[in-house]
Protein backbone atom coordinates (compact mmCIF):
# COMPACT_ATOMS: atom_id res chain seq x y z
CA UNK A 1 0.00 0.00 0.00
CA UNK A 2 1.49 3.42 -1.34
CA UNK A 3 -0.04 5.85 0.32
CA UNK A 4 0.04 9.16 -1.99
CA UNK A 5 -2.09 12.08 -3.16
CA UNK A 6 -1.74 13.70 -6.64
CA UNK A 7 -2.51 17.89 -7.42
CA UNK A 8 -2.98 19.36 -10.58
CA UNK A 9 -2.10 23.31 -11.62
CA UNK A 10 -2.82 24.41 -14.23
CA UNK A 11 -1.62 27.87 -15.40
CA UNK A 12 -1.73 30.21 -17.84
CA UNK A 13 1.44 32.22 -19.61
CA UNK A 14 -0.28 35.21 -21.58
CA UNK A 15 1.55 37.68 -22.69
CA UNK A 16 3.96 37.23 -19.70
CA UNK A 17 1.40 37.27 -16.80
CA UNK A 18 0.79 34.21 -15.29
CA UNK A 19 -3.35 33.30 -15.02
CA UNK A 20 -4.76 30.29 -12.71
CA UNK A 21 -6.97 28.75 -15.46
CA UNK A 22 -8.20 26.77 -12.27
CA UNK A 23 -9.57 29.80 -10.47
CA UNK A 24 -13.29 31.16 -10.37
CA UNK A 25 -13.74 32.86 -13.36
CA UNK A 26 -16.69 35.22 -11.41
CA UNK A 27 -13.92 36.33 -9.13
CA UNK A 28 -13.47 39.84 -10.68
CA UNK A 29 -9.96 40.27 -8.19
CA UNK A 30 -8.55 36.78 -8.31
CA UNK A 31 -5.22 35.38 -6.50
CA UNK A 32 -2.30 37.21 -8.34
CA UNK A 33 0.32 34.22 -9.23
CA UNK A 34 3.71 34.85 -8.17
CA UNK A 35 7.42 33.10 -8.03
CA UNK A 36 9.24 32.67 -5.20
CA UNK A 37 13.20 31.31 -5.33
CA UNK A 38 14.36 30.36 -1.80
CA UNK A 39 18.38 30.03 -1.54
CA UNK A 40 18.67 26.97 -3.27
CA UNK A 41 17.64 28.67 -6.54
CA UNK A 42 13.90 26.47 -6.51
CA UNK A 43 11.31 28.52 -8.04
CA UNK A 44 8.00 28.20 -6.29
CA UNK A 45 4.74 29.37 -7.40
CA UNK A 46 2.49 30.67 -4.66
CA UNK A 47 -1.50 31.38 -5.35
CA UNK A 48 -2.16 28.46 -7.77
CA UNK A 49 -4.64 26.46 -6.65
CA UNK A 50 -4.17 22.96 -6.81
CA UNK A 51 -6.86 20.94 -7.63
CA UNK A 52 -6.91 17.31 -5.77
CA UNK A 53 -7.58 14.00 -8.49
CA UNK A 54 -8.72 10.74 -7.14
CA UNK A 55 -8.89 9.13 -11.09
CA UNK A 56 -7.33 10.05 -14.44
CA UNK A 57 -11.17 11.27 -15.00
CA UNK A 58 -10.89 13.83 -12.92
CA UNK A 59 -7.53 14.69 -14.43
CA UNK A 60 -8.86 15.02 -17.45
CA UNK A 61 -11.88 16.47 -16.95
CA UNK A 62 -9.87 19.44 -14.86
CA UNK A 63 -7.62 19.58 -17.88
CA UNK A 64 -10.79 20.16 -20.25
CA UNK A 65 -11.94 22.61 -18.15
CA UNK A 66 -8.86 24.88 -18.18
CA UNK A 67 -8.58 24.53 -21.41
CA UNK A 68 -11.63 26.29 -22.27
CA UNK A 69 -10.30 29.16 -21.02
CA UNK A 70 -6.94 29.42 -22.71
CA UNK A 71 -6.77 32.68 -24.79
CA UNK A 72 -7.16 31.33 -28.62
CA UNK A 73 -7.71 33.21 -31.60
CA UNK A 74 -7.75 32.74 -35.72
CA UNK A 75 -5.18 33.34 -37.51
CA UNK A 76 -4.63 32.68 -41.81
CA UNK A 77 -2.73 29.87 -40.53
CA UNK A 78 -4.71 28.31 -37.56
CA UNK A 79 -8.45 28.35 -36.91
CA UNK A 80 -7.99 28.04 -33.58
CA UNK A 81 -4.17 29.89 -32.78
CA UNK A 82 -3.19 29.62 -29.30
CA UNK A 83 -2.41 32.94 -28.13
CA UNK A 84 -0.85 31.51 -24.87
CA UNK A 85 2.06 28.93 -23.25
CA UNK A 86 -0.14 26.45 -20.78
CA UNK A 87 1.50 24.55 -18.03
CA UNK A 88 -0.66 21.42 -16.92
CA UNK A 89 1.27 20.48 -13.77
CA UNK A 90 0.21 17.16 -11.78
CA UNK A 91 2.28 16.81 -8.12
CA UNK A 92 2.31 13.52 -6.79
CA UNK A 93 3.21 13.71 -3.42
CA UNK A 94 6.21 11.59 -2.05
CA UNK A 95 6.10 9.66 -5.25
CA UNK A 96 6.41 11.75 -8.34
CA UNK A 97 5.64 15.03 -10.23
CA UNK A 98 4.50 14.91 -14.00
CA UNK A 99 4.46 18.64 -15.80
CA UNK A 100 2.83 18.20 -19.14
CA UNK A 101 3.92 22.12 -21.20
CA UNK A 102 1.81 22.81 -24.28
CA UNK A 103 3.69 25.50 -26.42
CA UNK A 104 2.21 27.72 -28.36
CA UNK A 105 3.78 28.17 -31.84
CA UNK A 106 6.19 30.99 -32.98
CA UNK A 107 4.17 32.53 -35.43
CA UNK A 108 5.27 35.34 -38.60
CA UNK A 109 3.76 38.18 -37.37
CA UNK A 110 2.89 38.65 -41.70
CA UNK A 111 2.03 35.63 -42.44
CA UNK A 112 0.16 34.92 -40.16
CA UNK A 113 -2.20 38.46 -40.43
CA UNK A 114 -1.79 38.80 -36.77
CA UNK A 115 -2.75 42.85 -36.26
CA UNK A 116 -2.76 45.00 -33.18
CA UNK A 117 -3.73 42.79 -29.77
CA UNK A 118 -2.82 39.43 -31.92
CA UNK A 119 0.48 40.91 -32.83
CA UNK A 120 1.23 41.67 -29.36
CA UNK A 121 0.30 38.25 -28.16
CA UNK A 122 2.84 36.93 -31.32
CA UNK A 123 5.30 38.94 -30.17
CA UNK A 124 5.91 37.89 -26.44
CA UNK A 125 4.93 34.20 -27.66
CA UNK A 126 8.24 34.64 -29.79
CA UNK A 127 9.98 36.44 -27.15
CA UNK A 128 9.30 33.60 -24.57
CA UNK A 129 10.36 30.85 -27.27
CA UNK A 130 13.27 32.80 -28.00
CA UNK A 131 14.27 32.76 -24.31
CA UNK A 132 13.60 29.03 -23.85
CA UNK A 133 16.01 28.73 -27.20
CA UNK A 134 18.23 30.70 -25.73
CA UNK A 135 18.25 28.83 -22.37
CA UNK A 136 18.73 24.88 -24.02
CA UNK A 137 21.54 26.50 -26.16
CA UNK A 138 23.66 27.58 -23.02
CA UNK A 139 22.77 24.06 -20.87
CA UNK A 140 24.37 22.45 -24.40
CA UNK A 141 27.20 24.22 -24.30
CA UNK A 142 27.93 24.12 -20.66
CA UNK A 143 27.74 27.89 -20.00
CA UNK A 144 28.69 29.28 -16.18
CA UNK A 145 25.15 31.49 -16.54
CA UNK A 146 21.73 30.19 -17.77
CA UNK A 147 19.24 32.75 -18.47
CA UNK A 148 16.17 31.43 -16.66
CA UNK A 149 14.86 34.51 -15.15
CA UNK A 150 14.42 36.39 -18.30
CA UNK A 151 10.88 34.61 -19.17
CA UNK A 152 8.29 32.93 -16.46
CA UNK A 153 8.12 30.09 -18.77
CA UNK A 154 12.02 29.34 -18.58
CA UNK A 155 11.50 29.77 -14.60
CA UNK A 156 8.82 27.46 -14.53
CA UNK A 157 10.39 25.08 -16.16
CA UNK A 158 14.14 25.19 -14.93
CA UNK A 159 13.52 21.72 -12.88
CA UNK A 160 12.43 20.46 -15.92
CA UNK A 161 15.37 21.03 -17.96
CA UNK A 162 18.23 20.36 -15.05
CA UNK A 163 16.49 18.99 -12.12
CA UNK A 164 15.98 15.50 -11.36
CA UNK A 165 13.41 15.11 -14.37
CA UNK A 166 12.64 12.92 -17.29
CA UNK A 167 11.89 15.23 -19.99
CA UNK A 168 11.13 14.55 -23.39
CA UNK A 169 9.67 16.79 -26.11
CA UNK A 170 7.11 15.97 -28.81
CA UNK A 171 6.75 18.19 -31.70
CA UNK A 172 3.94 18.82 -34.22
CA UNK A 173 4.61 18.32 -38.31
CA UNK A 174 2.34 19.46 -41.07
CA UNK A 175 3.27 19.21 -44.72
CA UNK A 176 1.43 21.77 -45.38
CA UNK A 177 3.98 24.56 -43.71
CA UNK A 178 7.11 23.81 -44.81
CA UNK A 179 8.70 26.71 -43.33
CA UNK A 180 7.07 26.32 -40.03
CA UNK A 181 8.13 21.98 -40.60
CA UNK A 182 11.69 22.87 -41.08
CA UNK A 183 11.54 25.19 -37.98
CA UNK A 184 10.09 23.40 -35.55
CA UNK A 185 12.40 20.52 -36.60
CA UNK A 186 15.49 22.98 -36.12
CA UNK A 187 14.31 23.87 -32.67
CA UNK A 188 13.19 19.77 -31.82
CA UNK A 189 16.94 18.73 -32.78
CA UNK A 190 18.44 21.37 -30.49
CA UNK A 191 16.36 20.21 -27.42
CA UNK A 192 17.18 17.08 -27.79
CA UNK A 193 21.01 17.54 -28.09
CA UNK A 194 20.76 18.82 -23.93
CA UNK A 195 21.60 15.74 -21.79
CA UNK A 196 19.88 15.63 -18.64
CA UNK A 197 20.97 12.76 -16.33
CA UNK A 198 17.87 12.30 -13.78
CA UNK A 199 19.29 10.43 -10.82
CA UNK A 200 17.75 7.51 -9.28
CA UNK A 201 15.18 8.76 -6.14
CA UNK A 202 17.01 7.02 -3.87
CA UNK A 203 17.35 7.98 -0.38
CA UNK A 204 18.97 7.40 2.95
CA UNK A 205 17.49 8.52 6.15
CA UNK A 206 19.94 11.22 6.40
CA UNK A 207 18.89 12.48 2.62
CA UNK A 208 14.60 11.73 4.27
CA UNK A 209 15.37 14.14 7.34
CA UNK A 210 16.99 16.62 4.67
CA UNK A 211 14.25 16.35 2.80
CA UNK A 212 11.56 17.21 5.33
CA UNK A 213 13.71 19.84 6.71
CA UNK A 214 13.80 21.41 2.91
CA UNK A 215 9.60 20.67 2.79
CA UNK A 216 9.73 22.80 6.40
CA UNK A 217 11.74 25.45 5.32
CA UNK A 218 9.62 25.68 1.89
CA UNK A 219 6.17 25.47 3.51
CA UNK A 220 7.40 28.26 5.73
CA UNK A 221 7.94 30.16 3.07
CA UNK A 222 5.10 29.38 1.52
CA UNK A 223 3.43 30.18 5.04
CA UNK A 224 5.05 33.83 4.90
CA UNK A 225 4.63 34.91 1.46
CA UNK A 226 0.96 33.99 2.33
CA UNK A 227 0.82 35.93 5.23
CA UNK A 228 2.25 38.79 3.01
CA UNK A 229 -0.65 38.15 1.00
CA UNK A 230 -3.18 37.63 3.43
CA UNK A 231 -2.14 38.26 6.51
CA UNK A 232 0.37 38.60 9.46
CA UNK A 233 1.65 36.93 12.81
CA UNK A 234 0.00 37.77 16.30
CA UNK A 235 2.96 39.64 17.49
CA UNK A 236 2.94 42.10 14.54
CA UNK A 237 -1.03 42.25 14.77
CA UNK A 238 -0.17 43.99 18.29
CA UNK A 239 2.95 45.87 16.95
CA UNK A 240 0.68 47.37 14.17
CA UNK A 241 -2.41 47.55 16.43
CA UNK A 242 -0.12 49.96 18.89
CA UNK A 243 1.06 51.94 15.79
CA UNK A 244 -2.66 52.58 14.53
CA UNK A 245 -3.72 53.45 17.83
CA UNK A 246 -1.01 55.78 17.50
CA UNK A 247 -1.45 57.04 14.09
CA UNK A 248 -5.16 57.42 15.22
CA UNK A 249 -4.42 59.59 17.95
CA UNK A 250 -1.95 61.35 15.34
CA UNK A 251 -4.92 61.31 12.46
CA UNK A 252 -7.10 62.87 15.54
CA UNK A 253 -4.48 65.69 16.17
CA UNK A 254 -4.32 66.10 12.12
CA UNK A 255 -8.12 66.27 11.62
CA UNK A 256 -8.18 68.93 14.38
CA UNK A 257 -5.66 70.64 12.33
CA UNK A 258 -7.31 70.09 9.45
CA UNK A 259 -10.62 71.16 10.57
CA UNK A 260 -8.81 74.76 11.62
CA UNK A 261 -6.81 75.03 8.27
CA UNK A 262 -10.13 74.22 7.30
CA UNK A 263 -12.04 77.07 8.92
CA UNK A 264 -8.71 79.55 7.33
CA UNK A 265 -9.21 78.64 3.92
CA UNK A 266 -13.08 78.89 3.98
CA UNK A 267 -12.24 82.60 5.52
CA UNK A 268 -9.30 82.91 3.56
CA UNK A 269 -11.87 81.81 0.44
CA UNK A 270 -14.23 84.30 1.43
CA UNK A 271 -12.19 87.18 1.47
CA UNK A 272 -10.37 86.34 -1.84
CA UNK A 273 -14.30 86.28 -3.39
CA UNK A 274 -14.77 89.54 -1.64
CA UNK A 275 -11.94 90.77 -3.21
CA UNK A 276 -11.85 88.81 -6.48
CA UNK A 277 -15.95 90.64 -6.91
CA UNK A 278 -14.55 94.16 -6.30
CA UNK A 279 -12.16 94.00 -8.44
CA UNK A 280 -15.02 92.45 -11.03
CA UNK A 281 -16.61 95.83 -10.08
CA UNK A 282 -13.57 97.82 -10.51
CA UNK A 283 -12.77 96.00 -13.91
CA UNK A 284 -16.42 96.81 -14.97
CA UNK A 285 -15.71 100.50 -14.36
CA UNK A 286 -12.89 100.79 -15.52
CA UNK A 287 -14.13 99.33 -19.22
CA UNK A 288 -16.58 101.63 -18.70
CA UNK A 289 -14.76 104.44 -17.93
CA UNK A 290 -12.12 103.26 -20.97
CA UNK A 291 -15.36 103.38 -23.50
CA UNK A 292 -16.25 106.83 -22.33
CA UNK A 293 -12.77 108.33 -23.13
CA UNK A 294 -12.58 105.74 -26.28
CA UNK A 295 -15.82 107.93 -27.47
CA UNK A 296 -14.30 111.10 -26.74
CA UNK A 297 -11.19 110.38 -28.49
CA UNK A 298 -13.28 109.37 -31.47
CA UNK A 299 -15.13 112.86 -31.21
CA UNK A 300 -12.09 114.69 -30.63
CA UNK A 301 -10.64 112.42 -33.89
CA UNK A 302 -13.22 113.75 -36.09
CA UNK A 303 -13.25 117.02 -34.77
CA UNK A 304 -9.68 117.11 -35.10
CA UNK A 305 -10.14 116.11 -38.96
CA UNK A 306 -12.62 118.32 -39.71
CA UNK A 307 -10.33 121.34 -38.52
CA UNK A 308 -7.57 119.80 -40.43
CA UNK A 309 -10.01 119.90 -43.41
CA UNK A 310 -11.02 123.53 -42.99
CA UNK A 311 -7.20 124.34 -42.45
CA UNK A 312 -6.74 122.89 -45.46
CA UNK A 313 -9.73 124.53 -47.44
CA UNK A 314 -8.27 127.93 -45.86
CA UNK A 315 -4.90 127.34 -47.15
CA UNK A 316 -5.91 126.68 -50.52
CA UNK A 317 -8.69 130.13 -50.41
CA UNK A 318 -5.35 131.79 -49.77
CA UNK A 319 -3.20 130.65 -52.17
CA UNK A 320 -6.24 131.73 -54.77
CA UNK A 321 -6.55 134.44 -53.31
CA UNK A 322 -2.62 135.45 -52.90
CA UNK A 323 -2.36 134.45 -57.19
CA UNK A 324 -5.48 136.45 -57.54
CA UNK A 325 -3.99 139.70 -55.32
CA UNK A 326 -0.52 138.68 -57.87
CA UNK A 327 -2.66 138.51 -60.98
CA UNK A 328 -4.72 141.91 -59.95
CA UNK A 329 -1.27 143.53 -59.11
CA UNK A 330 0.09 142.62 -62.49
CA UNK A 331 -3.13 143.73 -64.38
CA UNK A 332 -3.04 146.84 -62.55
CA UNK A 333 0.91 147.41 -63.15
CA UNK A 334 -0.15 146.31 -66.58
CA UNK A 335 -2.64 149.11 -66.80
CA UNK A 336 -0.36 152.07 -65.01
CA UNK A 337 1.58 151.33 -67.66
CA UNK A 338 -0.66 151.46 -70.73
CA UNK A 339 -2.21 154.53 -68.67
CA UNK A 340 0.38 156.34 -68.82
CA UNK A 341 1.36 155.31 -72.50
CA UNK A 342 -1.95 156.99 -73.15
CA UNK A 343 -0.66 160.30 -70.53
CA UNK A 344 2.50 160.57 -72.88
CA UNK A 345 0.70 159.65 -75.99
CA UNK A 346 -1.63 162.46 -74.88
CA UNK A 347 0.84 165.08 -74.15
CA UNK A 348 3.03 164.56 -77.28
CA UNK A 349 -0.25 165.30 -78.91
CA UNK A 350 -1.06 168.15 -76.93
CA UNK A 351 2.40 168.94 -77.57
CA UNK A 352 1.97 168.59 -81.22
CA UNK A 353 -1.11 170.88 -81.43
CA UNK A 354 0.51 173.76 -79.19
CA UNK A 355 3.54 173.80 -81.45
CA UNK A 356 1.22 173.54 -84.32
CA UNK A 357 -0.97 176.20 -83.09
CA UNK A 358 2.09 178.45 -82.89
CA UNK A 359 3.67 177.57 -86.12
CA UNK A 360 -0.12 178.45 -87.43
CA UNK A 361 -0.23 181.62 -85.25
CA UNK A 362 3.34 182.32 -86.14
CA UNK A 363 2.38 181.91 -89.54
CA UNK A 364 -0.79 184.37 -89.37
CA UNK A 365 1.43 186.64 -87.80
CA UNK A 366 3.67 186.27 -90.74
CA UNK A 367 0.95 186.87 -92.75
CA UNK A 368 -0.52 189.98 -91.08
CA UNK A 369 2.48 191.22 -91.37
CA UNK A 370 2.76 190.69 -94.66
CA UNK A 371 -0.50 191.68 -95.61
CA UNK A 372 0.19 194.77 -93.74
CA UNK A 373 3.11 195.16 -95.87
CA UNK A 374 1.25 194.65 -98.64
CA UNK A 375 -2.54 195.68 -98.68
CA UNK A 376 -2.50 194.63 -102.29
CA UNK A 377 -1.35 191.15 -101.74
CA UNK A 378 -3.50 190.92 -98.67
CA UNK A 379 -6.26 191.22 -100.29
CA UNK A 380 -5.24 188.83 -102.78
CA UNK A 381 -3.95 186.40 -100.51
CA UNK A 382 -6.24 187.36 -97.94
CA UNK A 383 -8.96 185.25 -99.77
CA UNK A 384 -5.99 182.31 -99.59
CA UNK A 385 -5.34 182.64 -96.11
CA UNK A 386 -8.66 182.48 -95.39
CA UNK A 387 -8.77 179.27 -96.99
CA UNK A 388 -5.81 178.08 -95.75
CA UNK A 389 -7.00 179.43 -92.03
CA UNK A 390 -10.47 177.44 -92.81
CA UNK A 391 -7.97 174.48 -93.81
CA UNK A 392 -6.02 174.26 -90.99
CA UNK A 393 -9.14 175.49 -88.60
CA UNK A 394 -10.47 172.17 -90.28
CA UNK A 395 -7.56 170.53 -89.59
CA UNK A 396 -7.15 171.67 -85.96
CA UNK A 397 -10.61 171.10 -85.25
CA UNK A 398 -10.11 167.42 -86.41
CA UNK A 399 -7.08 167.22 -84.36
CA UNK A 400 -9.13 168.22 -81.27
CA UNK A 401 -12.01 166.03 -81.85
CA UNK A 402 -9.23 162.97 -82.99
CA UNK A 403 -7.56 164.32 -79.19
CA UNK A 404 -10.96 164.53 -77.28
CA UNK A 405 -12.01 161.19 -78.76
CA UNK A 406 -8.72 159.93 -77.56
CA UNK A 407 -8.97 161.00 -74.01
CA UNK A 408 -12.45 160.22 -73.78
CA UNK A 409 -11.67 156.31 -75.17
CA UNK A 410 -8.64 156.71 -72.43
CA UNK A 411 -11.11 157.99 -69.58
CA UNK A 412 -13.43 155.32 -70.08
CA UNK A 413 -10.55 152.89 -69.60
CA UNK A 414 -9.33 154.20 -66.90
CA UNK A 415 -13.35 154.09 -64.62
CA UNK A 416 -13.21 150.71 -66.21
CA UNK A 417 -9.76 149.62 -64.27
CA UNK A 418 -11.14 151.67 -61.30
CA UNK A 419 -14.51 150.04 -61.36
CA UNK A 420 -12.53 146.60 -61.56
CA UNK A 421 -10.76 147.65 -59.05
CA UNK A 422 -13.25 147.93 -56.48
CA UNK A 423 -14.96 145.05 -57.75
Amino acid sequence: YIDYTVKITFLELYNEELTDLLADPTNEQPEKIKIYEDKDKTNTIIGAIEAPCETPFDAFKILIKGAQRRQTAETLMNASSSRSHSIFTMTVTMKDAQGDVDLAGSENISRSGATDKRAREAGTINQSLLTLGRVITALISNEKHICYRDSKLTRILQDSLCGKTITSIIITLSPANEAETLSTLEYGHRARSLKIRPEINQLSSKDVAREYLDEIRRLRQELDAKRELDGIPYSQYITLKNQMTLVQTLSDNNQAKLNNNEQQIDQYRREVDSLRQQLTTQQQDFRSEMNERKEILALNRYRYDELVQITNKALTFREQVVNTMQQLSSTRSTSSTLIEHYIKDCQSIGDSLQVNVQRITEDIRTMFSACNRSVGQALVISTNIGQQIHTLNEKVRAVLSLAFQNFHTIFEELNNVHNHFQV
